[in-house]
C-alpha cells in the first residue's frame, strides 16, 4: 500500500512540474519539433537573427514571412498597399511579428498579447534601460504589445569645438525652445557662414510635425477627430521655423551623418546612434555633447525609445508561450553579446558594457522618459495625410523661397486642413489594440 501511495505521489509531482513547465514555456512545449511563424515587414532584418535564434532554439523552425515581398511579388503599390496589407497580415496568422510598425499603421486593431503581465508572472530580469524601454513603450493603460532588444532615442548634440571658439556659453537641460532658438541667433550673429541648428529630414512636414509634438508639447488631432494644424500655436511654430531657415539659422538638411557639414552648426537634432560614427572618428565628449531635446519645461514632452528590433506576439497564436520564451531570450545578456557581435544594428543592445563608444556614456541619453504623453484618440487616414503633407511640402517651400507672404500661404494650408476636418471618413479611430501608441 505505502509503495502504491509513493508512486502515486510520484506521478502526481511530476504532472505538476510538468504543467507548470509547459505554463512558463520550458516543458514539453519547447523540446517537441514545432513550427514559428513570423511575420516581418521586411524578412531581410530577420535573417541575422533567424541565425541567432535556430542555433539557441534547434527544435524551432522559423516559417518566415515579409510584407515587403509580398507586395513586391503581387505588384501592389502605394495607396492598394495599405488595403493589402491588413489582409496579409490576417492571412499568414503569425505567431511572432518583427519589426510590423509600418504594417500594424494600416492593421492597428489586430489583437496581440499583453506582455506586461507575462513580465510580472515570470518575474523578468530586467535591467534599468530595460525598465526605462518598457516604462516608455507601455500604453496608458497599462498594456504592453512591443519590446526590442535594441533601442534608439532622439537628442540633441552640442558642437563644443564650434561654443569653444566663439566663446559661447554652452547650453544645459533643460532647455526651452526660446532659449535653444536665442542660442542659436548666436552663431548667425557672428559669422555669416555658420549655423544656430539643424534637423535632419526627409521632408518639411516631418520636421514640423514632429517638432511640435516632441519639443512643443503640442496636440496634432483633437480628442474629437479634428486636425489642429490651423491652430494659432501650430501657426507661430511654422513662422519661426520657416523664418529662422531663411535667415540662415536653421539648416534643416536631409537625413545623412555628414560629418563635414556639421561642423558649421552649433547644434543639431539626430539619433543618439550616430555616436557610433562621431566615435569612430575621434569624436568624444569634449568635443560633443549629448542633452536632452528643447523642451516646454511646465508640460515637457514624452521622448519615447525608438526600438529598432520589434517583437510582437499574436494573440491568436498556439505558441504563444514559445513565442514569449524567444523573446525573453533575446533581452538576455546572453543574446545582446551575439546581436552586438554578429548582427548589424544602427542602435544599442541594453547592455552599456557590450557597447564601444569610447568615453560617450549610454546613460546620457537612456534615462526614464518622464515627459507628458500626447494621447490622441484618432489617426489620419492614408488620403488624408497625403493631402496635408503635399500642402505643407507645397506651401513652405513656396515660403521659403519668398513666392508667398506666411498669411497667402498659411490660408492655403488652412483651406487643406478644412477640408480634411469637413470629412469625418478622413479620420481613424485608435483602439485598445493599437500598436503605433
Amino acid at each position: 500500500m505505502r509503495k502504491l501511495l509513493s508512486l502515486l505521489s510520484i506521478i502526481l509531482i511530476s504532472s505538476i512540474l510538468s504543467s507548470s513547465c509547459s505554463i512558463i514555456g520550458i516543458g514539453d512545449e519547447t523540446k517537441k519539433n514545432i513550427t514559428v511563424k513570423v511575420l516581418a515587414y521586411n524578412a531581410t532584418y530577420f535573417t541575422d537573427y533567424k541565425l541567432l535564434l535556430e542555433k539557441k532554439f534547434p527544435h524551432i523552425t522559423f516559417e518566415v514571412s515579409s510584407v515587403n515581398t509580398i507586395l513586391d511579388n503581387e505588384g501592389v503599390k502605394d495607396k492598394k498597399s495599405e488595403e493589402r496589407i491588413p489582409e496579409i497580415i490576417e492571412e499568414q496568422k503569425a505567431d511572432l511579428y518583427f519589426d510590423m510598425s509600418v504594417a500594424f499603421q494600416y492593421k492597428s486593431d489586430h489583437p496581440l498579447v499583453d506582455l506586461a503581465p507575462l513580465i510580472e508572472r515570470d518575474q523578468v530580469p530586467l535591467n534599468e534601460i530595460q525598465q526605462n524601454m518598457i516604462d516608455s513603450t507601455t500604453k496608458q493603460d497599462g498594456t504592453l504589445f512591443k519590446v526590442s532588444p535594441t533601442f534608439d532615442r532622439r537628442v540633441l548634440f552640442v558642437n563644443r569645438n564650434l561654443f569653444t571658439k566663439y566663446e559661447f556659453t554652452e547650453p544645459t537641460s533643460p532647455m526651452t525652445w526660446e532659449q535653444f532658438r536665442m542660442t542659436a541667433q548666436q552663431f548667425q550673429d557672428t559669422q555669416s557662414t555658420l549655423y544656430g541648428y539643424d534637423y535632419p529630414s526627409y521632408s518639411w512636414y516631418e520636421r514640423y510635425t514632429s517638432w511640435g509634438k516632441s519639443i512643443q508639447g503640442l496636440q496634432l488631432i483633437s480628442d474629437t477627430g479634428h486636425l489642429l494644424l490651423d491652430q494659432p500655436e501650430w501657426r507661430n511654430l511654422a513662422q519661426q521655423l520657416l523664418d529662422d531657415y531663411r535667415n540662415k539659422i536653421f539648416k534643416a538638411d536631409d537625413f545623412n551623418i555628414d560629418l563635414k557639414k556639421r561642423e558649421d552648426t552649433g547644434m543639431f537634432l539626430g539619433l543618439a546612434s550616430e555616436i557610433h560614427t562621431y566615435h569612430a572618428n575621434q569624436q568624444s565628449p569634449d568635443t560633443l555633447a549629448i542633452m536632452d531635446l528643447p523642451n516646454n519645461p511646465s508640460s515637457p514632452a514624452a521622448n519615447p525609445y525608438i526600438l529598432n528590433a520589434e517583437l510582437s506576439i499574436d494573440a491568436s497564436s498556439k505558441h504563444v508561450d514559445v513565442s514569449w520564451n524567444i523573446i525573453t531570450y533575446l533581452l538576455s545578456k546572453e543574446a545582446a553579446s551575439e546581436i552586438k557581435n554578429n548582427i548589424w544594428d544602427s542602435g544599442f543592445v541594453t547592455y552599456p558594457d557590450l557597447e564601444s563608444i569610447g568615453e560617450f556614456k549610454m546613460e546620457s541619453f537612456a534615462g526614464k522618459d518622464t515627459g507628458k504623453r500626447i494621447k490622441e484618440s484618432y489617426k489620419l487616414s492614408g488620403d488624408a495625410f497625403r493631402l496635408i503633407f503635399e500642402a505643407v511640402e507645397r506651401e513652405f517651400k513656396h515660403y521659403i523661397q519668398e513666392k508667398k507672404s506666411l498669411p497667402i500661404n498659411w490660408g492655403a494650408i488652412e483651406t487643406v486642413v478644412q477640408q480634411i476636418n469637413a470629412n469625418s471618413s478622413y479620420f481613424e479611430p485608435i483602439n485598445n489594440f493599437d500598436f503605433m501608441k
